[in-house]
């Protein structure tokens, strides 16, 4: 029987932890990939003893050159048929949004490094896995600012997710040959640690604003973000490819 792999970026926290715990109860074996070593550290010590040994941790911060990470995953993949899947989950904005008319290349550039290089090295390290299988799932997070225009988001972020669309459906048309599905969720306002803390510290006004402007009249869970992204990188999806799934209550219907 295929041995089920998932690696996730960003898992510590938010969409991408939600994601982990989604795929370890699933049945996958997962390398939990982050920057921040307390914050693996406590995922692991959170999760049952029978959980926390399908997790494997890594402390990597993707926005510096990891030219290992190929090696280092080809020594943790068996050689026996795997089912290999990547979740490239890293990314964010700047905390406060910079006019465009204000903004330096150099700031405008660094959204880019951020939302772009991280999927650039895992999935160059997780190919010759999924070539050699002829067989792999890539889900890429962007946003929902790369499909709708939001006041408060600047336009080097909304540029940056919108790349990240542009990347998936490349690589879609390029891996097809090899049997590697690549897709792409952009999730809404979701209910993250991070959010939900500026939502406690700002007026009520603004929120409902916020809420006003979402049909279904609250924010999103990881948890709902995670199950579409589960599907789309699972077994479950053979024929998904190229396909862009917006999770956002309705804030953006194409």
């Amino acid at each position: 029987m295929a041995k089920k792999i998932c690696i996730i970026s960003g898992a510590a926290r938010g969409i991408g932890k939600a994601t982990l715990y989604k795929y370890v109860a699933e049945g996958y074996t997962c390398i939990a990939v982050d920057r921040d070593l307390n914050a693996l550290e406590q995922l692991k010590a959170e999760v049952s003893t029978e959980k926390a040994a399908s997790i494997t941790t890594w402390c990597v911060d993707l926005l510096h050159d990891q030219k290992e990470l190929k090696d280092q995953l080809a020594d943790y993949v068996p050689d026996t048929e795997t089912h290999l899947t990547l979740v490239n989950n890293v990314g964010g904005s700047q905390e406060k949004r910079t006019p465009f008319h204000d903004i330096s290349w150099e700031s405008f550039n660094s959204s880019f490094v951020f939302n772009l290089k991280p999927v650039l090295q895992l999935t160059q390290a997780c190919f010759p896995v999924m070539n050699r299988n002829q067989s792999g799932k890539i889900v890429n997070i962007s946003s929902i600012s790369a499909r709708k225009t939001l006041k408060n988001v600047g336009a080097d972020y909304s540029a940056s997710k919108a790349a990240v669309i542009a990347v998936s459906r490349h690589l879609s048309y390029e891996f097809a040959e090899h049997g590697i599905l690549v897709n792409t969720v952009c999730p809404g306002i979701i209910g993250t640690d991070r959010i939900l803390h500026r939502w406690q510290n700002r007026e009520e006004k603004i929120n409902h604003e916020v809420l006003s402007g979402i049909p279904l009249l609250r924010l999103g869970t990881p948890e709902e973000v995670a199950e579409a992204v589960y599907f789309l990188g699972s077994e479950a999806n053979q024929y998904i490819t190229g396909a862009v799934l917006d999770v956002n209550g309705g804030m953006y219907t194409p």
